[in-house]
């Protein structure tokens, strides 16, 4: 994601759009119980659970409304950061997932 580049106009585009949705679409058939873990340590029994709001996030990421830096940076964060409930132990994941989903949307 570009995160790094600092630009908010490419920090939201429809090409990072795609690219964070197709980020998303993987962790979610990462967590698919009939493959083998990948090389990523994605906390996959914490997460099932929570598929659907994976999916509505993938959803809203790909559905051509505009979507806030703000929520782009969380979402990078959630993929990212070993202190996110993708890689860590956390008491809710679904609330931090439904952040995420939240931030997506302009104010």
């Amino acid at each position: 994601m570009a995160s790094s580049r600092g630009t908010r106009g490419a920090l939201t585009s429809e090409r990072e759009r795609r690219s964070a949705a197709r980020a998303v679409h993987s962790l979610i058939g990462e967590l698919d119980g009939s493959k083998l873990p990948g090389a990523t340590p994605v906390r996959r029994v914490a997460l099932r659970p929570h598929v659907e709001l994976l999916e509505r996030i993938e959803t809203r990421l790909a559905d051509g409304v505009p979507v806030s830096a703000g929520g782009m940076l969380a979402l990078d964060e959630l993929l990212t950061s070993p202190g996110s409930c993708v890689f860590a132990e956390v008491d809710d994941p679904r609330a931090e997932l439904s952040k995420v989903l939240r931030k997506l949307d302009v104010r």
